[in-house]
């Protein structure tokens, strides 16, 4: 699918992998929603419309935590470019020590993004349909003592978007939902970790020295492709600043241990 003339939402949109993501998308032709709970998402949108035109790329303040300011944010977009079609959940936080909030944010979130989505991209509500793309983590397909409860909150994105993005969903509203797990990624998240649980800390400090770090722009590239060729249900990794590829996950029958 090209991106030219598209509309997309992005949650988290002012920073880090979203505003990374917003560049690309308005590289490619489309037109922007920055969505963030930071009101230095305003000026963050002057700059972008400096570079890529004035009429192409919109603020809309919103906390992802919140069922009415979710729904203004995607309202807002609709309204203002007369159509919707990518939302990518990105908007999340690092920080076992506050696990209650990163399940509102990265899970939570995740799931109002979703139905929004589908209620203004669906095709069961008078939509032409469109495509989801959510923000998991390596985390979540790898053994992480580092970040326990973060790393639930990014399987649970997993199993979000594999469900819904199974034939049933996507017959039923036309939208396409695919994930990517970025890897270790440069980007201002790492700064909250200083309020990080004390106990956690040892294998945190072998995380981030032995994994590799990506630039931002680098997931932003992937989630381009993901929405270019990826398939309704799929979940991708990026990392290392290398191409990205999809992953795969065994059947339930493939899970079995024999007796």
């Amino acid at each position: 699918m090209s991106l030219q003339g598209q509309v997309a939402l992005v949650t988290g949109g002012a920073s880090g992998i979203g505003l990374a993501t917003c560049k690309e998308f308005l590289k490619e032709g489309a037109n922007v929603a920055v969505c963030d709970i930071s009101t230095k998402g305003e000026e963050v949108v002057k700059s972008l419309q400096a570079e890529f035109g004035a009429e192409r790329s919109i603020f809309v303040k919103a906390d992802v935590c919140s069922d009415d300011e979710v729904e203004a944010a995607f309202g807002k977009t609709k309204s203002h470019f007369k159509k919707l079609t990518i939302v990518v959940n990105n908007a999340g936080i690092v920080n076992d020590s506050t696990w209650e909030k990163e399940v509102d944010l990265n899970l939570k979130g995740v799931i109002r993004g979703m139905l929004a989505a589908w209620k203004y991209m669906g095709k069961q509500d008078g939509g032409s349909g469109g495509t989801v793309v959510n923000l998991s983590s390596i985390a979540a397909v790898m053994i992480a003592p580092a970040f326990p409860f973060y790393t639930a909150t990014k399987m649970g994105v997993i199993g979000v978007t594999r469900t819904c993005g199974e034939p049933y969903h996507v017959e039923r509203t036309g939208v396409k939902v695919m994930a990517v797990c970025p890897g270790q990624t440069d980007t201002p998240i790492f700064g909250e970790l200083v309020h990080y649980r004390p106990e956690f800390n040892e294998p945190f400090q072998k995380w981030t020295t032995e994994l590799p770090k990506q630039t931002a722009g680098n997931v932003a590239r992937a989630i381009v492709h993901i929405i270019n060729d990826g398939s309704s249900g799929s979940v991708w990794m990026s990392e290392n600043e290398e191409p990205t590829y999809r992953l795969y996950f065994p059947e339930y029958n493939d899970m079995r241990v024999p007796k």
